[in-house]
C-alpha cells in the first residue's frame, strides 16, 4: 500500500525507520497540501517531457505523471531515492536517478532523455545554482519552479526596483518571467519560515545578448551591482579598476548617466554600455 505522503505523521512513520533525517541546512520540506503540486501541473505544456529536481517522497512526481508523457526525476538524498524507486516501482513513464542535480550536466540530460521541461521545488540553499544551470543548459523551454517568494520577486522586478539586480538582468537575458502563485508555509512540512513562490519561466526564442558578447556583458553587470549604494560610475570604477572619469566618459557616449544607480538601467542599457566598453577596448572582465 502506498504511503500517504501528504500526512506528516504517516510519512515520517516510513522514513525515519529508513534512516532519514530532515536537513535544515539544505532547506529540507516537503509538500503536504496536494493542491499545490496539482496547480503546477497544470501548467505543463502539452505532451511535456519534463525533468524534475528534487522530487522528495513525490508529491509533485505524481501530478506530473498524471499528465505528463515523460518525467525524469533526479533525487539527491539516497534514502528519498529509494523511498520513491519502491512507492512508484513500474511507472512506464518514470525514471528516477540518484544524483546531485548541481553537479549533474542538466543540458546533456536533456537532449539525452529529449526533455523541454523543467519542474521542482527547489532547495532553498541551491537556489541560484540550479537556475542558474538550467538558464545556461539552453534546452528547456519552459521551467515552472517553486522558489522562496523573495527569490521570485526578485526574478520579474523591473528597473527601479530595490530588489532588481545581477541576477534579474541574467535570467531576463534568457527569459520571461511569471509569478503563478504563492504557498504558504503551512503547505509543507517541516513548515518553514517563509513563503514560497511558483514561478515560470519561458525561454526566449534567441537571448537578449550574442553568445560571442555574453562573458563581457555580464561581467559589466556583475561589476555594477557590486556596489549598490554607489553611482554607476563609482561602482564600475571601484569593481574593474579603471579611473572613474573614463568610465563615466564611456557612459555618457552610451547615452547613460554617470550618476545613475545601476538598478535603474535596463538591459539595453547595459547593453549600451558593454558595448562602448568594447568599442573602446575596456575589458570588463
Amino acid at each position: 500500500m502506498l504511503t500517504d505522503i501528504y500526512d506528516p505523521k504517516a510519512l515520517t512513520a516510513t522514513l525515519m525507520p529508513l534512516g532519514f533525517r530532515f536537513s535544515k541546512a539544505r532547506g529540507q520540506s516537503f509538500l503536504i497540501d496536494p493542491a499545490v503540486p496539482a496547480a503546477m501541473a497544470r501548467h505543463l505544456p502539452p505532451r511535456a517531457r519534463a525533468l524534475e529536481i528534487g522530487p522528495g517522497p513525490g508529491a509533485l512526481t505524481r501530478a506530473l505523471l498524471q499528465d505528463a508523457e515523460a518525467v525524469v526525476a533526479i533525487e539527491s538524498d539516497a534514502t528519498l531515492a529509494a523511498f520513491l524507486g519502491g512507492e512508484l516501482e513500474g511507472e512506464s513513464k518514470l525514471i528516477l536517478l540518484h544524483a546531485d542535480a548541481v553537479k549533474t550536466d542538466l543540458g546533456a540530460l536533456a537532449r539525452q532523455h529529449s526533455l523541454a521541461v523543467a519542474c521542482g521545488n527547489l532547495p532553498y540553499a541551491v537556489t541560484t545554482p540550479l537556475l542558474t544551470a538550467l538558464l545556461r543548459a539552453g534546452e528547456y523551454g519552459v521551467m515552472l519552479l517553486m522558489v522562496q517568494r523573495e527569490v521570485a520577486q526578485r526574478l520579474v522586478s523591473p528597473p527601479g526596483s530595490r530588489v532588481y539586480g545581477a541576477f534579474t538582468v541574467f535570467a531576463r537575458v534568457y527569459c520571461e518571467s511569471e509569478i503563478l502563485f504563492t504557498v504558504p508555509p503551512e503547505s509543507f512540512f517541516p513548515r518553514p519560515l517563509v513563503t514560497s513562490a511558483v514561478i515560470r519561466l519561458t525561454r526566449r526564442p534567441r537571448p537578449l545578448v550574442r553568445d560571442d558578447d555574453a562573458a563581457r556583458f555580464f561581467a559589466l553587470v556583475r561589476a555594477a551591482f557590486a556596489h549598490r549604494r554607489k553611482t554607476l560610475a563609482n561602482s564600475l570604477s571601484a569593481s574593474l579598476g579603471v579611473c572613474k572619469e573614463t568610465v563615466a566618459q564611456q557612459l555618457r557616449r552610451a547615452g547613460i548617466d554617470p550618476n545613475a544607480r545601476a538598478e535603474t538601467l535596463d538591459i539595453p542599457q547595459f547593453l549600451a554600455a558593454a558595448a562602448q566598453r568594447a568599442t573602446e577596448g575596456g575589458d570588463a572582465g
